[in-house]
């Protein structure tokens, strides 16, 4: 029967997964803080599948008044073949009443012989404007570098809305 890969997309060819995860929550320094983490493996089913997956993902954050910070992990590995991907990321938030705030930097890469590295800012706001009404905006600035150029790219994403809550 088809079971649930690391990434959570069904392979018939793979074999059971283990998954196990924690989290604490608690009061530091005047702050709040959250630190989560979790470890899935998973073989193949035969050795000719190619699937032996370990992934595994930490993270946390911390929030004192109105700031954050925070910060993740990831990395998916098939520990048969020499490839795997990884991925991090740190932001630094504000909500103080009407505005909120944040910057938040990620990176990722892939040793699977695409090799592509990717790096990403992120800056977004937003403001409440009363009545169930918020304004937004995100600027995004990417960079994708990869093996192969119709792969390698960059760019910039201006995004803006009006959000209504009713």
């Amino acid at each position: 029967s088809p079971h649930k890969s690391a990434n959570g997309s069904v392979a018939a060819t793979n074999g059971p997964a283990q998954e196990m995860a924690a989290s604490w929550k608690g009061k530091v320094g005047g702050g709040s803080l959250l630190v989560v983490g979790s470890y899935t493996v998973q073989e193949g089913a035969d050795m000719s599948s190619g699937n032996d997956l370990a992934a595994w993902a930490a993270g946390t954050i911390f929030e004192f008044g109105p700031y954050s910070v925070a910060a993740g992990y990831v990395r998916n590995d098939d520990r048969r073949a020499d490839n795997g991907e990884y991925a991090w990321d740190a932001s630094l938030g504000y909500n103080g009443g009407k505005w909120e705030v944040a910057l938040t930097y990620m990176a990722s890469a892939t040793t699977d012989g695409a090799d592509e590295d990717y790096h990403q800012w992120w800056l977004g706001g937003g403001y409440n404007l009363g009545g169930g009404l918020s304004a937004t905006a995100g600027l995004y600035l990417w960079d994708m570098d990869a093996a192969t150029a119709a792969n390698d790219n960059d760019g910039t994403t201006l995004v803006v809305g009006i959000n209504a809550k009713f």
